[in-house]
Order: structure tokens, then C-alpha cells, then sequence
């Protein structure tokens, strides 16, 4: 009986480290900088491609090089939420490069 327990409770506490969880911010990479959007496979939504991310955090502000600015959350290590007038959700991929979901590409300059 004890060595059938001891196995038992050695696989419900190992089972329980690898449940997963919420996923925290991605606290490691760092997305603040210079992009250029780049149309693949749809045309970038302003004239010009010139982009800004600044972090603080898991919050993100996002500027067009007109001064546009919107509001978003890294919602897991490699997705973000982007709001308005944005409103798209993006992949960041492992070049800090983001696929968003209105069929654009920011590539990090």
C-alpha cells in the first residue's frame, strides 16, 4: 500500500506543476521601439509605415508616425490586444517582429 501512495502522490504533484496557468506578461522581451509595417498580404492601414511601440509593463502604447496612438495589453507571452483605432490582435513572433491579425506585419526596426 505505501509504495502504491507514495507513487500515486509523487505523479498528483508532479501533474500539478505542469498544469498550466494563466500565461504571465511577456516580462523578458522587450517591444519598445522603431517598426516599419510591412504589407504582407494586406496594404498597411495609414499612409506611411513608420510605427513606435513604447512598454511599461504588460501595457503597450502603439504610435503611428502621425501620432496616432492606441492602447494595448500583451495578453500572454506572444499575444497581443490591440485597441482602438487599431483594434487587431497580434503574434509577436521571436524577432520582436508582430503578425497582426488585419494582415499586416510590424518588423522591428
Amino acid at each position: 500500500m505505501s509504495r502504491k501512495l507514495i507513487c500515486v502522490s509523487t505523479f498528483a504533484a508532479l501533474a500539478a506543476l505542469a498544469l498550466p496557468g494563466p500565461a504571465p506578461a511577456q516580462q523578458g522581451a522587450n517591444l519598445s521601439g522603431a517598426y516599419r509595417c510591412v504589407p504582407e498580404p494586406s496594404p498597411c492601414q495609414w499612409p506611411g509605415e513608420t510605427m513606435s511601440i513604447t512598454q511599461s509593463g504588460s501595457t503597450l502604447e502603439l504610435k503611428h508616425q502621425d501620432a496616432e496612438i492606441a492602447e494595448a495589453k500583451l495578453t500572454s507571452n506572444i499575444t497581443i490586444s490591440g485597441g482602438p483605432p487599431w483594434n487587431s490582435n497580434g503574434i509577436v513572433l521571436p524577432d520582436h517582429s508582430i503578425q497582426w491579425s488585419n494582415g499586416t506585419l510590424w518588423r522591428k526596426q
